[in-house]
């Protein structure tokens, strides 16, 4: 694929958090997306494991005959953050639909303010098992910015179309009121919780074009509200 572009995307909001002041999820819908990968697309899939939604699912690893093996896919957007605590929240899950155990089904990293938040090391993957975590991140940035959040799919070996399948979605970034301002969530895209609202162009002249969609009422996460 080539190695940047922009898709409009958006994966938002999970739950509400109890937190007078209204806390809105910061991630809009536009998104650009560098690095190499396999299959990158928005389908259905039980990312959560309550039910299906609509995912960005990616098979994330190096090029043919690529030495070392192993790559990484970025996907990001620019974002106001204020010296004040933060909460990124996501849902992700790999899939292995192979009869054979995979030695490492990927890793995914969230990185805002400048650093690295967290990583979600995955290790092995056994035949037809899908593996799910929410992330759930509290942070506080060191200055007021505009400055990129950044979410990367990786894999140690080679990207092919039988390799581990990522998936994520419900993607919140909030910015939490002080504790003197309990504040309650503002729904985004006129839904409490909201998944993909929609997608744009196509990702490669040679990828399928991806039509803007609409969804229906998407279900609660298996994890519950973050706290």
């Amino acid at each position: 694929m080539p190695r940047s572009r922009t898709l409009p995307l958006v994966l938002i909001t999970l739950g509400s958090l109890t937190a007078t002041a209204h806390t809105q999820n910061l991630i809009t819908n536009g998104w650009t997306f560098s690095g190499y990968i396999v299959q990158p697309k928005v389908m259905p899939f039980d990312t959560t494991g309550t039910g299906i939604s609509e995912s960005f699912s990616n098979r994330p690893g190096s090029k043919a005959k690529t030495f070392p093996p192993g790559g990484s896919y970025t996907m990001q957007q620019n974002v106001l953050l204020l010296p004040v605590e933060h909460v990124l929240i996501a849902d992700v899950a790999v899939a292995n639909t192979q009869p054979l155990t995979n030695v490492d089904a990927g890793n995914f990293e969230f990185r805002a303010d400048g650093r690295l938040l967290k990583r979600v090391k995955l290790g092995a993957i056994y035949p037809n098992q899908i593996l799910r975590r929410q992330v759930c991140i509290r942070f506080t940035p060191t200055a007021n910015a505009v400055r990129p959040l950044q979410i990367v799919f990786s894999r140690a070996w080679g990207a092919q179309p039988t390799t581990p399948h990522h998936h994520i979605d419900n993607i919140i970034l909030l910015r939490l009121p002080k504790l003197d301002q309990p504040a309650e969530l503002t729904p985004h895209a006129g839904h409490p919780r909201a998944s993909i609202a929609r997608v744009g162009q196509a990702l490669d002249a040679g990828a399928r074009g991806l039509r803007p969609l609409a969804f229906p009422s998407p279900r609660r996460s298996r994890h519950g509200p973050c706290r």
